[in-house]
Order: structure tokens, then C-alpha cells, then sequence
């Protein structure tokens, strides 16, 4: 995850030595390695300067601080799949980059709690829903109805998204992109009736973009929950605990509105 070192956390702090020593942790004063996704404003992303920010950003310079290591941002993965791989593979420590928590991944690597809860959403361009004579998805068979008459929906490949869609068995009627901003666009466009992501990429998108508002409504998918979740190593189950703990004890539980406003008032 992580390329540029990040100052080691004050020496004043206690606790923090002794669990680092446990087997399977980073030891005080080696890099963690925690790979993130590029570009997902509000999430992680690099500011004018080059700095690296974002919500991940700053969870995970706050768990190198309380855990007395420096950081090393690691930003090759191309998709979310890519990232649970290198942690999986013990390429690195950690991966942060608001990864879903999905039994399939659960199988590969250790998953903290959730530290964001956001919905599941799709950007549903308003004038192809008219002519469709269908509102805002509610289930997975309205879904399914939106595609009807050759229209597309589509969503981020390697994302849990593109498990929803696929779930759903659209066929031809699914179209996979390798951003959120080129999938916005479509359905911005007209060409794609809709495209499904999560609730803070969509809610960020139009922060940034107002103008998305005229053509482009934002849906909540029914009562379906995405569980933001750090994935770890494998083989450091003390770290995950250590994750944990640091959660519970500043009581982080961030909704999309947080996220979305995080970048200007929030720190961990």
C-alpha cells in the first residue's frame, strides 16, 4: 500500500511495543506495506502536491503510528481483486482501498470489521428510466427490468459490484468499465441506463460534478449493505485483532456522508 515513509508513532505512547512483538506483526520501525488503489477521490487519491490523501490514506498512517511502524504505499493493484491478492500472497501487510467484505474474500485473507457502511447504489439516468417506466431499483428483479429493450448497466470491473450484476444475469445487457468516471459518463450519456457502484463513489461524483444532477439520480439499491473492511495477511491473526481494537477504541463506524466530507474534517 504504501510508498513514502510516514514518521514512526511518539515513543510516549505505551502498549503499542509489546503487541508489536507478537509473531506475525509488523515489528517497531519496519515499513508496513499496505497496497491501495489509485484514484478514488475521497477514498485515495494524490492531492496537487503529490501528497497521497483520502480516508484510507489517513486510517492507515494511523494504525502505522499507533503500531510504532513506518508506512509503504504500494499502488500497483489495478482493481480491488488485485489488492486482496497482494495481501493474500503476503506481498504486503495490509490492503486498504474501501475493500468489500464477501465470503469469497474472507477465504483468502483475514478482514477487520467494518469501519464504513455504505449502500449499494446506481447512478440511473433519469431520461432512459422514463421511457423504461421504471423508478429506482428495489430488488434485484428491478434490476433486471431496467435492462429490458437493449439497455446496459454496468459497473467497475474487479469490484463486488460486478458480482451484484452478475448475480443478477443481465448477459449482454452488463458492461464492465475500469473506473468509476468512465461509467458515470456513460450513463451521464445516455448510451448505459445505469451504472451500479457504492453509495460514496456515486455521492463524491456528484460533489465534484453538480452538473451530474440533471441527467444522472442517485438510487439507494434496496436495504443491501457494502461492508468496508481493511483485508490482512493471512498468516497475522494478531494483526487483525490489533486493527480491530484500534477501530473500537476511537469508535470508527464512518457512513457515505463522513466519507464524502472526510477529506476536510476528519482524521484518525
Amino acid at each position: 500500500m504504501f510508498r513514502g515513509d510516514v514518521p514512526p508513532r511518539d515513543r510516549g505512547e505505551s502498549g503499542d511495543d509489546a503487541i508489536s512483538r507478537h509473531p506475525g506483526n509488523p515489528r517497531p520501525g519496519r515499513a508496513a506495506r499496505r497496497p491501495v488503489c489509485p484514484g478514488y477521490p475521497a477514498v485515495s487519491d494524490h492531492r496537487r502536491d503529490g501528497a497521497l490523501t483520502g480516508i484510507d490514506i489517513r486510517i492507515a498512517n494511523g494504525l502505522a503510528r499507533r503500531l510504532g511502524v513506518k508506512t509503504e504505499f504500494v499502488r500497483t493493484a489495478k482493481t480491488t481483486d488485485a489488492l486482496v491478492q497482494q495481501a493474500a500472497s503476503g506481498q504486503v501487510d495490509i490492503a486498504i482501498s474501501f475493500i468489500s467484505r464477501t465470503v469469497t474474500r474472507s477465504l483468502q485473507v483475514r478482514l477487520s470489521r467494518p469501519y464504513v457502511t455504505e449502500h449499494v447504489a446506481l447512478a440511473l439516468n433519469r431520461r432512459a428510466a422514463l421511457q423504461v417506466g421504471v423508478k429506482c431499483p428495489e430488488s434485484r428483479d428491478d434490476l433486471a427490468s431496467l435492462a429490458r429493450g437493449n439497455w446496459k448497466i454496468g459497473a467497475q470491473r474487479g469490484t463486488t459490484f460486478e458480482s451484484v450484476l452478475s448475480d443478477v444475469e443481465l448477459g449482454d445487457s452488463m458492461a464492465l468499465f475500469d473506473d468509476i468516471g468512465s461509467m458515470l459518463a456513460a450513463v451521464q450519456s445516455g448510451t448505459h441506463i445505469g451504472g451500479l457502484a457504492g453509495e460514496v463513489a456515486l455521492r463524491y461524483a456528484m460533489k465534484v460534478d453538480p452538473a451530474l444532477r440533471v441527467k444522472v439520480e442517485i438510487c439507494t439499491f434496496g436495504e443491501q449493505k457494502d461492508n468496508i473492511a481493511v483485508a490482512i495477511r493471512p498468516d497475522a491473526p494478531n494483526l487483525k485483532e490489533i486493527l480491530d481494537i484500534a477501530f473500537d477504541n476511537v469508535a470508527i463506524q464512518v457512513d457515505a456522508h463522513g466519507v464524502v466530507q472526510a477529506e476536510t474534517d476528519w482524521d484518525f
